[in-house]
């Protein structure tokens, strides 16, 4: 049956002989929980099939009071900085989002649009709420808690926004501990110079640790690791320091790579640990590393946004721990 115009919750009524209101319900699928004969909800259902008739999805979302949509702000940092990190979290929202029937909505500022014109499209009731990894004095965390927009920061910790984050400072120390008790005596620290926050509790960690532990150490840092031979100082550190820790696990297998290059023995003469544990094994070697909890913070972010849209109470900081993975670099 075909009229020309797309067919409206009024035609399925009257075709079916019931009201707009029957048709809503059922539709709805909560036919069974009002009483609605199964015979009805077969006349509505089979006169919404003749018409090719589906619900309007904007107007559902308008009267259900929320659109099942949920944003993910990235920085353009964020795919910049050999980070595949952030790539494998944006993957895991989008898992945990459909098991939900929700959908994933990508701002980045990469585009054309300045800030403060994703800032109004992210408070424009588009999404549900918006997850995003903070930086330091976080502007968009901010704007978007003042629009009074559902925010979970990830990753990291934001002070005044609930967070779902990762343990840094106790990975960090036992990690080093780990280098310690493989012998390591002069340690490295391999690093992004960027306003990331997690880079600064690592940064911090590796530092006081190895005070405390009373152990040689020194920090490089570079704004990225896909070139790092290019790193002033980077092959005299490497021919003075016996254990490396490292930022993430790209900078540990770039690392490795250019140890083998080097003629660098891994592990005999240097020993190379990462962080997030999401890299597969590089030419049939696997890097020791921290593994990062990446598909359960995802998972806890959806069910967290979801939970402040329907005004339930939350944690406001939850810290996820890491996994130390032995591999074959130490």
């Amino acid at each position: 049956m075909k009229t020309g115009r797309r067919p409206t919750s009024h035609d399925v009524a009257k075709l079916a002989g019931v009201s707009q209101a029957t048709v809503s319900i059922v539709l709805s699928n909560k036919a069974r929980s009002v009483g609605i004969a199964e015979s009805t909800v077969e006349k509505v259902r089979q006169a919404a099939a003749t018409l090719s008739y589906s619900p309007n999805a904007l107007m559902t979302s308008m009267l259900k009071g929320q659109t099942d949509i949920l944003g993910v702000f990235a920085r353009d940092g964020s795919w910049r900085t050999g980070n595949s990190y952030w790539t494998e979290a944006v993957m895991a929202l989008h898992r945990s989002a459909a098991q939900r029937n929700c959908e994933v909505l990508l701002f980045s500022d990469s585009q054309t649009r300045s800030i403060e014109q994703l800032i109004q499209r992210m408070v424009s009731g588009l999404v549900d709420g918006v997850i995003l990894q903070p930086s330091q004095e976080d502007e968009v965390v901010t704007r978007l808690k003042d629009a009074q927009i559902p925010v979970v920061c990830i990753g990291d910790e934001f002070e005044g926004a609930t967070s779902i984050a990762i343990e840094n400072d106790r990975s960090i120390r036992g990690m080093v501990d780990h280098l310690i008790d493989k012998g390591c005596q002069r340690l490295l620290h391999l690093t992004l110079r960027a306003p990331i926050l997690s880079r600064n509790r690592r940064l911090h960690a590796f530092t006081s640790h190895c005070l405390q532990k009373n152990v040689s150490h020194s920090v490089i840092e570079t704004t990225g690791f896909d070139h790092l031979h290019e790193v002033p100082d980077i092959r005299g550190a490497l021919s003075t320091f016996d254990g490396v820790v490292c930022f993430n696990d790209e900078a540990g297998y770039e690392l490795w790579s250019l140890c083998r290059e080097l003629g660098i023995d891994v592990p005999t003469r240097l020993k190379i640990t990462g962080f997030d544990g999401i890299i597969e094994a590089h030419k049939g070697q696997q890097l020791t590393t921290l593994r990062s909890p990446i598909s359960e913070m995802c998972d806890r972010a959806v069910e967290t946004i979801r939970a402040l849209r329907s005004g339930t109470s939350v944690e406001p900081t939850t810290i996820l721990d890491c996994t130390l993975v032995h591999g074959d670099s130490t």
